[in-house]
């Protein structure tokens, strides 16, 4: 008789084998990894589900079709918000565009692109309009950790600074020593009057930041327009006609002072470097005044100060701050 032909291992025996060689290895999750991917996974129809979903999972590529509402559209990254009864999402390289407020179905599959699990190979159908849901409040003073990220949120803090760019208009909010960069989208000029060390309440969705291993490092808040971004109470209509305090009192204890907002100071001029910042002094102490002004100065000279106070470990610091010379010292 001839020689038995060589047997040919089937998938499914192979299958078997490689998964009881995975669990002899002692890897962790291996075997079961291998053993769920020939299930089906389930469809996830609520943003909760995505959100809930680890890393690992996210990768798997579970199916996605759900229902929300646009809370904001980035169109430079392509990158879509939705938000349904149970949170919100992003929803990553979107190629149409759609506006705040539109109901939409989405499609697609979780992915693993940004911070927390998102949606990828994305199918956007609008629905008609849509009513924004209540947002989440966040405050500065406890910062959100990323558990905000693609969230639609409202923040009320001071702006300490305004600046239109390429379209947008950045706002950085502070308070306490915190502070958040607000990105307002779709933007017109002029910049609103009197918004410098106003008090607002701003409404958008919260972008985490992260480095090149996803880890947390800041975030900002994306902004669909100035419908958004309602003033309370206007900043001064001059900086400097506020009450003038000393520099050894800056973030005590004061029944009469609304934390967050601009404080004066007066001092003698000790440095300067130019466009970074100056060393003034008075009777109570030292303190160094962050500012982007190239107006020259001398040692000696007497300064008015407006600036936001921060405490930068054990020292207290002004920040933003604009200042104007109100005697020169000796020659």
């Amino acid at each position: 008789c001839g020689a038995e032909p060589p047997r040919i291992m089937t998938s499914s025996i192979f299958r078997q084998l490689l998964i009881l060689c995975l669990l002899a290895s002692g890897i962790p999750g291996s075997a079961q990894s291998i053993s769920r991917r020939s299930e089906p996974l389930p469809l996830l129809t609520h943003v909760a589900q995505i959100r809930g979903l680890t890393p690992t999972e996210a990768a798997l590529a579970y199916p996605v079709k759900l229902v929300g509402v646009v809370t904001a559209y980035d169109r430079n990254s392509r990158v879509l918000y939705v938000e349904d009864s149970t949170g919100g999402a992003s929803v990553d390289d979107l190629r149409d565009e759609f506006r705040q407020g539109d109901r939409v179905e989405v499609s697609g599959t979780s992915g693993e692109a940004g911070f927390s699990p998102d949606i990828i190979h994305p199918r956007v159908t609008f629905l008609g309009q849509g009513t924004l849901p209540p947002p989440k409040r966040m405050s500065l003073e406890r910062p959100s950790l990323g558990s905000m990220d693609s969230q639609w949120i409202e923040v009320r803090s001071v702006v300490h600074s305004a600046v239109a760019e390429n379209g947008t208009l950045l706002l950085e909010l502070g308070s306490d020593g915190t502070s958040l960069r607000v990105i307002v989208l779709n933007y017109s000029p002029p910049i609103p009057k009197r918004i410098e060390d106003s008090r607002v309440r701003v409404r958008g969705v919260e972008k985490v930041i992260t480095n090149s291993r996803e880890q947390l490092v800041g975030s900002e808040l994306l902004v669909s327009g100035m419908k958004d971004v309602q003033i309370e109470k206007p900043g001064p209509i001059d900086p400097f006609a506020i009450p003038q305090k000393k520099i050894g009192r800056l973030l005590t204890y004061s029944p009469d002072e609304i934390p967050g907002h601009r404080v004066l100071v007066e001092g003698t001029v000790v440095f300067q470097e130019a466009g970074i910042g100056i060393y003034i002094k008075d009777e109570t102490g030292y303190i160094f005044v962050q500012t982007e002004q190239n107006i020259a100065l001398n040692p000696g000279d007497l300064v008015q100060v407006v600036g936001f106070p921060a405490a930068r470990g054990l020292s207290v610091i002004l920040e933003e701050a604009l200042f104007r010379r109100t005697a020169s010292g000796p020659p």
